[in-house]
């Protein structure tokens, strides 16, 4: 009996173009891999900028527990920080400072800030399959609370209540 071989002529390319699309697809695959990676690159540098501006905010907090005017002075070192790191105030979704006084009567200002920063990625390659911009959004909320020497209330002039009339 004898032996049928198989006729590699009559295949006619079939497996060319199919290892055509594979290594179409694989590139694809890459690219998309390429945008995902660029993406998490600019949401860690919005974060640290994010995670800094709370640092400076954390480190102005006596002020801002003692200061009449500590929300423009909030607003002044938050700018600072993003400009600091080449963003802008454009870039700045909310920012809120809030200074309440506790309820035990502990004589404690505590001083809470919501930062909320966003920013856009530009996609080189997903917009091949129409994603042109992914939204970039980062939160950073503190809360930290500041005894001070007398008791306070809310609406009572600094000099009343700080340091000999001088902000610390």
């Amino acid at each position: 009996m004898r032996t049928k071989y198989y006729n590699h002529a009559q295949e006619e390319g079939s497996v060319m173009i199919i290892g055509g699309m594979g290594l179409i697809i694989a590139i694809m695959i890459m690219a998309l891999l390429m945008d995902m990676g660029m993406y998490y690159n600019s949401y860690r540098r919005l974060k640290a900028v994010s995670d800094f501006a709370n640092e400076e905010v954390t480190q102005m907090l006596p002020y801002y527990a003692y200061s009449g005017d500590y929300v423009e002075a909030f607003n002044r070192s938050l700018d600072a920080a993003l400009d600091g790191h080449g963003y802008t105030s454009s870039n700045v979704k909310k920012s809120e400072i809030d200074r309440n006084t506790s309820l035990n009567m502990s004589w404690t200002v505590i001083v809470s800030t919501d930062i909320i920063l966003e920013d856009e990625y530009y996609c080189m390659f997903a917009s091949i399959i129409g994603i042109n911009k992914i939204p970039i959004r980062v939160s950073a909320k503190s809360r930290q609370p500041m005894s001070i020497g007398e008791p306070y209330y809310d609406g009572q002039p600094y000099e009343v209540w700080g340091e000999d009339g001088a902000d610390p």
